[in-house]
């Protein structure tokens, strides 16, 4: 994934940025950008559409309102299906101390912070740390830290057999096959399935799976699929069920990211 502007750009290295906190905005192209990390924590937002972040250990879906933490020296990817701005907070980890998330996760960007990163993507390099914008930048990790939306990260399992099955399901997320027979295909019993599922995600077998459909779902929504494709594409046959289920597990209806696609598109 390459700036859409690329051409005669400076590279700036927020590593060795002068101030503690900073903001960065970039237009990117569709597609999966290189893995890479940084020394400094990050928090990633896109303004509009749905941003994925991979990592070794696991997915995290990141649509309009929410942002992805990464935490300093993660290795990740960031890949989406349509051009996008991404704005990135990126921190210094001892001005978080403890109060920054372990791992990735997926936060809610209320109001607030979205205008304060907004506005610090004009900061000059200059501006000192009484700066009002200098200041209130230093908010925006305590107001999303706390609004961890669990539902849109999905950790990978690392027993050899229940990693085979995310992987079978992230290729074919409208797998049909029941449980037990994912299980044998799979070298296991459907009960130590469950447990390194369990162990090792957080989640039981089923959870995961419903899950990973649900993020695929969104993925394909902020693509500009229609929600019946979305649903069908995701082994649902009722699209009456997905909408109950996405509506469940994110809290919001699947045809408000559509219409966010759209927006994004025509932008």
């Amino acid at each position: 994934m390459a700036s859409g502007s690329a051409a005669g750009r400076t590279v700036f290295d927020p590593d060795r940025a002068p101030h503690a906190l900073i903001v960065l905005g970039e237009w990117l192209d569709a597609g999966k950008g290189a893995p890479h990390r940084h020394r400094r924590h990050q928090l990633l937002y896109a303004d509009a559409g749905v941003v994925t972040v991979l990592t070794a250990d696991g997915r995290w879906v990141c649509p309009p309102e929410r942002a992805v933490w990464v935490p300093g020296g993660t290795e990740h990817a960031v890949q989406a299906a349509r051009p996008f701005r991404l704005c990135t907070l990126y921190a210094e980890p001892d001005v978080l101390a403890d109060e920054a998330p372990a791992g990735c996760a997926v936060v809610g960007v209320p109001a607030v912070a979205r205008e304060i990163l907004r506005a610090a993507l004009a900061l000059s390099p200059s501006a000192g740390p009484e700066h009002p914008l200098r200041r209130a930048l230093a908010l925006v990790p305590a107001l999303v830290q706390p609004l961890v939306d669990l539902s849109l990260g999905l950790p990978l399992p690392t027993d050899r057999r229940a990693r085979g099955v995310a992987e079978r399901w992230l290729r074919t997320p409208d797998d049909p096959d029941p449980l037990a027979s994912v299980a044998r295909d799979a070298g296991a019993s459907l009960r130590t399935l469950e447990r390194c599922f369990l162990a090792e995600t957080g989640l039981g077998l089923a959870q995961w799976r419903t899950r990973l459909r649900l993020a695929v779902a969104l993925e394909r929504l902020g693509a500009g699929t229609s929600v019946t494709e979305a649903a069908h594409a995701v082994g649902y046959d009722s699209v009456a069920a997905f909408s109950r289920a996405f509506r469940q597990a994110h809290g919001f209806a699947p045809s408000r990211v559509g219409r966010g696609a759209a927006a994004s598109a025509s932008a």
